[in-house]
């Protein structure tokens, strides 16, 4: 249940991703590329773009701004923080704030995304998160995480060398 605390309603979430890729190369691909795997597009000014929608095939969607962070490195994981907003009329959609993170797995790497989103409109965004929001929000943020470790790996697989025959 959501409790309204004031004209800002805070909700965590989290998303997790498997990737069949070692450690060492995804922590090489968000120090090199961190922004090119996270975004949709950039646009001419390097605002870096990402389109949030439900799944690969909804209609619904919408555009926002990605803001990243330095990497964060640690013995046995890293991590990149990132928060966005709404491209358009920002002040009607939740803003999210966020850390990317990777570790290690014995099958490869374990990727989330887990933070925080803060509803838009007071009640009135509390109850529409009620509703349906939290759900979708959950909906867009496992699309958005399986599209960048879907980038991530295809990086990391794209520099590795076929074996010899």
């Amino acid at each position: 249940m959501t409790t309204v605390t004031g004209p800002e309603t805070r909700r965590s979430v989290a998303a997790v991703c498997h990737l069949p890729v070692a450690f060492e190369d995804v922590v090489s691909v968000l120090r090199v590329e961190g922004a090119a795997v996270v975004a949709d597009h950039v646009t001419a000014d390097g605002t870096v773009i990402v389109t949030l929608r439900p799944s690969p095939s909804a209609v619904l969607h919408w555009d926002v701004e990605v803001h990243l962070g330095p990497l964060v490195d640690d013995d046995d994981a890293v991590g990149v923080p990132l928060w966005w907003e709404a491209a358009t009329l920002p002040a009607l959609f939740p803003t999210l704030n966020a850390g990317l993170e990777a570790t290690p797995t014995p099958a490869g790497t374990e990727l989330r995304l887990v933070g925080h989103y803060l509803l838009p409109l007071g009640r009135i965004g509390a109850y529409g998160d009620g509703l349906r929001g939290h759900r979708l929000a959950i909906a867009c943020l496992d699309d958005f995480l399986s599209r960048v470790g879907a980038r991530i790996t295809s990086r990391v697989l794209q520099r590795e060398p076929y074996p010899e025959m």
